[in-house]
């Protein structure tokens, strides 16, 4: 696919690739959005430790759903991405349905700014999917959206969570709960490969970022927020603390998110193809996949 899917093709190509290894990919419902839209899991290999691969955080961060098309692929059609790393891989195509319909407008169109600004849309912050688990202090309504990924964490009790964001205009950026040297090196060895930059500012509130990995309470304690936190939960965006799962119980042991920058101009260093962007976020997250 040269442009990024809407929501019916998304889903559609998904359960294509479903239709096409029924011995290895299970498709299940997890949930409805508030606009009634489904919310599901797709489930390829048959691995002891769980992989759970998040598309769609934000509707203006389409680079993911390609992401999870590719891997779902390829995970279902080689068992050496998948049995061959111990691993099941779990993806949900799309955290948010009701923002991905309203953002799609400019899919299909040329990455500019004019078009991506002139169709642009994103929720408020607190109707964000990725921001309302429920924490100490706060968060204490989550949303259908969130209650279904708490059941996924819960029922699966992940080793690694991923989640597929995308940055506009910096360069890469990744993040990860616990310091994994070989991770952090296989990632900043895929930038320099395809020469690109690695975005080295703070992010998201003051977050530290590449060449270390930055605890959930550092995460915190640079948003001036206090909670009890566990170190070897949380991540970038989506804080899973303790009580954060719907049972009431810290599910996730690892996290990591990975950002490319996905717009075509003011790109520090040359912009990448679909393609190209697609095949980085597969490489990081097999990278990671092969770290557990």
């Amino acid at each position: 696919m040269r442009r990024f899917p809407t929501y019916d093709e998304l889903h559609r190509t998904v359960r294509a690739v479903a239709r096409a290894h029924p011995a290895r990919v299970e498709l299940s419902e997890v949930g409805k959005s508030r606009g009634g839209r489904d919310i599901f899991l797709a489930s390829v290999g048959k691995g002891r430790k769980n992989v759970l691969v998040l598309g769609g955080p934000h509707a203006n961060e389409p680079t993911g759903f390609l992401t999870v098309i590719h891997l779902a692929h390829l995970a279902a059609k080689h068992p050496e991405f998948a049995e061959g790393l111990d691993v099941t891989w779990h993806f949900v195509p799309c955290m948010d349905p009701d923002a991905m319909r309203l953002g799609e407008g400019w899919y299909g169109a040329p990455r500019t700014i004019r078009n991506y600004y002139g169709r642009f849309y994103r929720p408020a912050f607190v109707h964000q999917p990725e921001w309302s688990f429920p924490v100490d202090g706060g968060f204490d309504r989550p949303l259908p959206e969130t209650r279904a990924l708490m059941s996924i964490i819960d029922d699966l009790r992940p080793n690694l969570v991923y989640t597929l964001h995308s940055a506009d205009f910096t360069g890469h950026q990744f993040m990860v709960t616990d310091a994994v040297p070989e991770l952090v090196s296989g990632v900043e060895h895929a930038m320099a490969r395809r020469g690109l930059p690695v975005h080295t500012a703070p992010s998201d509130g003051g977050t530290p970022t590449v060449g270390r990995t930055a605890t959930v309470a550092e995460y915190y304690q640079l948003l001036s927020m206090r909670f009890t936190l566990s170190l070897r939960t949380g991540g970038m965006l989506l804080q899973l603390l303790e009580g954060a799962g719907a049972n009431g119980e810290n599910a996730v042991r690892n996290w990591f998110d990975f950002r490319c920058a996905q717009m075509r101009h003011h790109f520090p260093g040359r912009a990448l193809d679909l393609r190209e962007l697609t095949a980085l976020q597969m490489e990081v997250g097999l990278a990671a996949a092969r770290c557990l």
